[in-house]
């Protein structure tokens, strides 16, 4: 037994340098070559804390743009690293983002006090997915800290992390679940629409599923989005119409026809929409479909300026001539929403009509509205 001990006490005493003896050199070379990785890491973190400081401080214009062209210059240099370079830069960043997101409660600030750390990350991203999806689905880290790491996900090239993604949403113990369905709507990829749908029907995220949905495009999103126009809440509702405006499925023409109709306004306070009416005009616009033509030509005649300018914003997508006289009508009273629509129409009638009203409209001051009249009425002759 004193042997045993005394034994283990010489160890402990000399065993570091003992024990580093009898390891393979490359391991200890490895070890060194990690360190000064992470130390070089460390100064081109510290290159873009302080480019950003010095951009932020900045106050005229020329310095600004000065300072922003000097900054975009390392961040793009930032590529030409090494690989192990890129990956001991993309692991000391997250770390500083992650130590500086545990100090603060609200996402806002995390996004502008953690600019340096991500914009190293994102020039790298193609590297530090990995990190980056370890980082979002690890609940024990900081919620604004995910929050972030998922940000870095932003379109249709990030379908990599679509799976991840949806184990977050389909985690209902998940702080972090909506916006995992929100980032999947902003990828667009249809493997989550299913289960989006499925998370509907539970009666759970109703919300961002259907912005979600919408965003994605996919027709089996209808039966839902129906549901939601038909039973949801206010709120609901004017989500649903928003998606249908991305959604384009003509089935659901009668019925957006008969809200718009509607004598009822729908308002949603929280979302400063006073009315959904001038929101289900666009989405007829974009579903393209001729049967909303005469609803909406009636409602060029609200006494609100927005109510007529979504209808002759969706009049000009359908380009249904029907639609000529009465936009001629409000474009005579100088209304620039309308004379685009008669150009997006286009044809003989559009072409008199929007020369007849040339000279008219000539002292108008400010070059803005005569661009778009020119615009117009170029466009109204490409179509005829």
């Amino acid at each position: 037994m004193f042997k045993r001990f005394g034994l283990l006490l010489i160890v402990l005493l000399i065993g570091v340098p003992v024990y580093a003896s009898f390891l393979p050199s490359q391991i200890i070379i490895s070890t060194t070559q990690e360190e000064k990785l992470e130390k070089e890491a460390q100064k081109y973190l510290e290159k873009s804390e302080k480019l950003f400081e010095e951009y932020h401080k900045s106050t005229n214009k020329e310095e600004i743009s000065k300072k922003q062209s000097r900054l975009m210059k390392f961040i793009k240099g930032l590529k030409k690293l090494s690989l192990p370079l890129q990956k001991a830069l993309i692991k000391t960043a997250l770390w500083e983002a992650k130590k500086i997101c545990e100090k603060i409660d609200d996402v806002e600030s995390a996004v502008f006090l953690t600019m340096p750390q991500f914009a190293v990350v994102d020039a790298l991203k193609d590297v530090a997915v990995p990190e980056l999806v370890k980082n979002f689905m690890d609940k024990n880290n900081d919620a604004e800290f995910r929050y972030l790491c998922m940000e870095s996900f932003y379109g249709p090239k990030d379908s990599i992390v679509v799976e991840p993604l949806i184990t977050v949403m389909m985690d209902s113990t998940d702080r972090l679940r909506g916006q995992a369905c929100k980032i999947l709507g902003v990828i667009r990829d249809k493997r989550a629409v299913e289960p989006m749908i499925e998370l509907y029907w539970k009666g759970q995220m109703r919300k961002d599923v259907v912005w979600s949905l919408g965003a994605i495009g996919d027709k089996r999103a209808f039966d839902v989005l129906m549901d939601g126009l038909k039973n949801g809440d206010n709120k609901l509702k004017f989500h649903c119409i928003r998606s249908f405006e991305y959604l384009k499925d003509k089935r659901a023409v009668p019925v957006l026809i008969k809200m718009l109709q509607s004598k009822k306004e729908i308002d949603v306070p929280s979302l400063g929409v006073k009315s959904i009416k001038p929101y289900i005009a666009l989405a007829l616009g974009n579903i393209g479909d001729e049967r909303a033509v005469p609803v909406l030509k009636k409602m060029l005649k609200h006494k609100d300026s927005y109510y007529r300018h979504t209808a002759a914003v969706a009049l000009g997508k359908i380009r249904d001539k029907r639609a000529l006289d009465a936009l001629i009508s409000l474009a005579e009273k100088g209304e620039l929403d309308a004379i685009k629509a008669i150009g997006k129409i286009g044809g003989d009638r559009a072409i008199e009509a929007l020369e007849r009203l040339k000279p008219k409209f000539k002292d108008i001051p400010g070059p803005y509205f005569q661009k778009c009249f020119n615009e117009a009425l170029k466009e109204a002759k490409n179509r005829k």
